[in-house]
């Protein structure tokens, strides 16, 4: 088994474990909260929702892995692949960076306000170099995408999200 199966089955692993969790703690929210009225999802809704995901995406990327592992086991074929050098990545570190800023600025600047600046700031950096097209386009996916999340949640799902400075 070559690094990349290896480590694609145990990040695989590691999602199934954690959408399981996910799903299985969103049903603990239905305990402690009042029962939905009047067509409201109620608050295990979405941990629920988002655990399902998880869980099919991870078992996806187990599946996608693991069968040809074995097919390739099976019919006895080693194939040998060149070792490849560990790189270190800015954007990586930048995207956790970024991440962790979005977490901490979400509650005190609230949801619309964080996202806006986080999806910009994220796309500019996967992008790399920016033009003022680019700026537009960016620009304007991160300001639609928030306000339309926002407006599904609220009075779609009729779950409140963090209004922050806002509010």
């Amino acid at each position: 088994m070559n690094k990349e199966t290896r480590n694609s089955l145990i990040s695989g692993a590691i999602f199934l474990a954690f959408g399981i969790y996910l799903y299985f703690s969103g049903i603990g929210f239905e305990g402690r909260m009042r029962p939905p009225m009047n067509g409201d999802v109620g608050p295990a809704f979405m941990p629920k929702l988002i655990g399902i995901f998880i869980m099919l995406l991870s078992l996806g990327l187990l599946l996608s892995n693991l069968i040809p592992y074995l097919m390739k086991r099976k019919a006895g074929t080693a194939v040998s692949e060149p070792r490849q050098k560990a790189t270190f990545s800015v954007k990586v570190v930048l995207t956790v960076v970024l991440m962790f800023l979005y977490m901490l600025l979400l509650s005190p600047v609230g949801f619309i306000l964080s996202s806006i600046a986080y999806l910009f700031a994220q796309m500019a950096v996967i992008e790399g170099t920016l033009t003022r097209k680019k700026c537009l386009v960016f620009g304007s996916i991160s300001v639609v995408s928030p306000v339309l999340i926002y407006l599904v949640f609220v009075h779609v799902f009729s779950l409140m999200l963090p209004a922050g400075i806002l509010g």
